[in-house]
């Protein structure tokens, strides 16, 4: 299994930025994980907003290594457990043949063209949740997942 987080912009925060830092060392003693950026756009102008989405969505499916199973983090998404997660990444890497790739964009929303490429998508909370604490709460829920897997301690 290896892992691929593709974030829209980067991490801001240094606090936030840290937790992240920690938790992919952390995960990276499980399976190999790869953090890439892709660049906000900036534009402005009448439907600004959408084509801002629409531009940030193909740099983000054009940045999706492959062959992958993409998981794309919205809140419309799927909600589950832990233990649930941690079952999924297996059948998951199966699908993608070894590799995952998740994906989560920014203040503007994905494009729908990304969502329809998802093997699945992911909610993290039905709360609104700021782009950069979503990023350190996957990487955390990541982790976990791969520890429940492993049968060590940490979940508990």
């Amino acid at each position: 299994m290896r892992i691929e987080l593709l974030f829209l912009g980067r991490t801001r925060e240094g606090f936030y930025a840290e937790g992240i830092a920690e938790y992919s060392r952390r995960l990276a003693r499980y399976v190999p994980v790869e953090i890439r950026t892709v660049k906000e756009r900036r534009l402005a102008g009448h439907g600004a907003e959408e084509r801002r989405r629409q531009e940030e969505g193909r740099q983000l499916l054009a940045a999706v290594s492959r062959p992958t199973f993409l998981v794309v983090l919205d809140g419309r998404g799927a909600a589950m457990g832990s233990e649930e997660l941690a079952r999924r990444l297996g059948e998951w890497t199966e699908a993608g043949g070894g590799r995952l790739s998740f994906v989560l964009g920014g203040p503007s929303g994905l494009a729908d063209a990304v969502l329809a490429a998802a093997g699945q998508v992911l909610s993290l909370s039905a709360m609104t949740l700021p782009h950069e604490l979503a990023r350190l709460v996957l990487v955390e829920q990541l982790y976990r997942a791969l520890t429940i897997r492993a049968g060590h301690l940490y979940h508990r």
